[in-house]
């Protein structure tokens, strides 16, 4: 929009040298202003000259035509000022960020931490690819916890090694309705399920894969991502409890008599197979991404937006993004807390 600026002021000021330049419209300009005269006498328009008489003597049928009640300047004025106000209004609205494209630039920041009312093993795990531009958060469960979560780590690791040469034979038969990277994330998670369902495992996970200006999630449970984009922050995963599915199939219906509403309802090694249900959503420059285990939630979006939007995107900002994400969770922390905030930045010229 802002590219319209100069060629409406342009506008504006050609019409308004236009409405001057007419030698017609200034002899009716000159006239309308010299409407009163000092001796009782009236100036009208007629023909387009400027023509002056004494209304005490003159008799009716030679007056004319009465001088128009809009001045022809008052209306160039008019359009003058509605050009000028366009072209702010275009000024205004700014244009939205470009795509990310895979010349520009990756920052991420990631920590863990351990729940502070006596556990003593930190049954949260994250894991980096940084060749695939892959992020990973597991949080497990039960006295197996925190070997769980290395283990979803490992696994979904595994396979995305497996899987790298799109000739490689997979476990699993291709899902059509999904893109090649969506398969790659549900076929890793499926991976992980089988060896934590076998092993009496459980755990949940939420993973986000960055490739051509998109990312892809895919989560398990109640582990979260979030996008943030000029001051917003949307959620983009899907929690897997039993109000929460509730509500997406009955969105009129009132839940508070609904029994263990908070159960989750899909979890790594519950059963032999998971189901997995990744999408993809477009990036643009100044985005950003957390990716965070159950332990976070309990800021609140609306806290952990302000937190976001209050640091830059480079490392350093993201780090300090990190560590104030993690503190403002220590008065109220009962579960371990894992966070990832990732940058989308423009590469330097």
């Amino acid at each position: 929009m802002k590219a319209w600026l100069p060629f409406l002021l342009s506008l504006a000021s050609l019409q308004a040298c236009t409405d001057a330049a007419d030698p017609a419209t200034a002899k009716v300009n000159q006239a309308e202003i010299s409407r009163s005269s000092g001796y009782g006498g009236q100036v009208r328009a007629r023909s387009g000259r400027a023509v002056r008489s004494d209304a005490r003597h003159a008799p009716d049928r030679d007056r004319g035509p009465a001088a128009p009640r809009t001045p022809v300047s008052y209306r160039a004025a008019m359009r003058f000022a509605l050009l000028v106000v366009l072209a702010l209004t275009a000024w205004g609205h700014a244009e939205p960020a470009p795509v990310f494209a895979a010349h520009d630039k990756i920052r991420y920041a990631a920590k863990t931490v351990a729940r502070i009312d006596g556990g003593s093993t930190n049954a949260d795990y994250f894991s980096i690819i940084e060749d695939e531009q892959t992020f990973l958060v597991a949080n497990g469960s039960g006295a197996t916890g925190a070997a769980a979560a290395k283990a979803v780590s490992d696994r979904f690791g595994e396979f995305f090694t497996k899987t790298a040469d799109e000739n490689a034979t997979w476990p699993y038969r291709l899902d059509h309705k999904l893109s090649y990277l969506e398969n790659r994330l549900a076929g890793g998670l499926r991976w992980a399920n089988e060896q934590l369902n076998a092993n009496k495992q459980r755990a949940t996970a939420v993973v986000a894969l960055i490739n051509a200006g998109k990312t892809y999630i895919a989560n398990i449970g109640l582990d979260r991502a979030y996008l943030f984009r000029e001051g917003k922050l949307t959620v983009l995963s899907h929690d897997h409890t039993l109000i929460a599915e509730y509500r997406r199939d009955h969105p009129d219906t009132k839940l508070d008599q609904l029994p263990r509403k908070d159960a989750v309802t899909r979890e790594l090694g519950r059963r032999p197979t998971v189901d997995v249900d990744p999408e993809g959503v477009e990036i643009r420059i100044g985005d950003k991404l957390v990716l965070c285990s159950e332990g976070l939630a309990v800021l609140g979006e609306s806290t952990i937006a302000s937190i976001v939007a209050a640091h830059g995107a480079e490392t350093s900002e993201l780090e300090a993004t990190v560590a104030e994400l993690i503190d403002r969770t220590t008065p109220m922390r009962k579960t371990d807390v894992t966070v990832i905030v990732i940058g989308f930045v423009r590469k330097p010229n």
